[in-house]
């Protein structure tokens, strides 16, 4: 299970983050809920899965369906398939809510004071002219400076090559990712920013690459940005949380990032913001 930032513009945030909701969690049969055919799928599984002799009713009403209804009829169940008058399944259906992002959410929570108002006291809601977002991103541009400044004394100015073209060039070859990790990894300036204890747990070595101005800029960028937005009850983010913290990119970091902070940037100082803490 998945926490994730999501910052709701506006006022209204249950009615802005209802669209979004998982209906198999809250149990809210509204109008963001649909009836989806699965049926394509169901005929699928039972091709790899049936046993042998099993018929696809028989497999259907086992890993489907909690209901067999008759084609025309009415049914409150969940998910069920569809039969026509030999008792034949013509159709499997789920109902859900297609859009869902969200099992619950609560104002704050372990996302509580991470942003800051103009008194450095933290802020789950108010409008925008409360939060301190310039004092984040001055703070983050600092420590940005200070670090790849540290890269520089380390490294002597050297660089290196990238992985991304180490591994392209490797491609093909036998052995190619164990190449190219042995090759990447036996940099001299790799191996002194993985050595030093401050760099060690470094997950992209390789930003440092970048011009200062401009490593500068994209960590600026990255200050107070949360992983979703919702405005005008619109769901807005770079990708697609899912299970265990995993995540479906649709857009690169730095694509969302400046999208966010125009967003943002935008805004009348009088906009309500609320920071939600959501689950899924």
């Amino acid at each position: 299970m998945t926490h994730f930032l999501v910052l709701v513009v506006g006022d209204n945030v249950d009615s802005q983050l209802q669209p979004y909701h998982e209906y198999e969690s809250t149990g809210d049969r509204d109008e963001h809920v649909k009836s989806i055919s699965v049926f394509d799928r169901l005929k699928e599984q039972y091709e790899t899965r049936h046993e042998e002799g099993q018929s696809l009713e028989d497999y259907a009403a086992l890993h489907h369906a909690d209901e067999m209804v008759r084609q025309g009829e009415e049914t409150s169940s969940d998910r069920y398939c569809v039969v026509d008058e030999k008792g034949k399944v013509i159709d499997a259906i789920t109902v859900t809510n297609p859009d869902s992002k969200w099992d619950w959410w609560v104002v704050g929570g372990r996302y509580a004071d991470v942003y800051s108002d103009k008194n450095g006291s933290g802020i789950d809601e108010g409008v925008k002219k409360d939060f301190d977002f310039e004092t984040v991103r001055q703070r983050v541009a600092k420590e940005a400076a200070e670090k790849y400044d540290k890269i520089q004394r380390m490294t002597g100015g050297e660089t290196w090559e990238s992985w991304e073209s180490v591994r392209t060039r490797f491609e093909g070859n036998k052995n190619a990712l164990k190449n190219a990790h042995a090759c990447y990894n036996a940099q001299n300036p790799v191996q002194t920013i993985r050595q030093h204890k401050g760099f060690m747990w470094e997950h992209n070595i390789d930003r440092f690459l970048a011009e200062r101005k401009d490593f500068i800029a994209a960590e600026r960028d990255k200050a107070a940005v949360p992983y979703a937005f919702v405005k005008d009850g619109e769901w807005y983010a770079k990708g697609n949380v899912g299970w265990w913290g995993s995540s479906q990119d649709t857009c690169t970091d730095e694509e969302w990032n400046r999208h966010f902070n125009e967003m943002l940037d935008a805004l009348p100082e009088d906009t309500p913001l609320t920071v939600v803490d959501c689950h899924i």
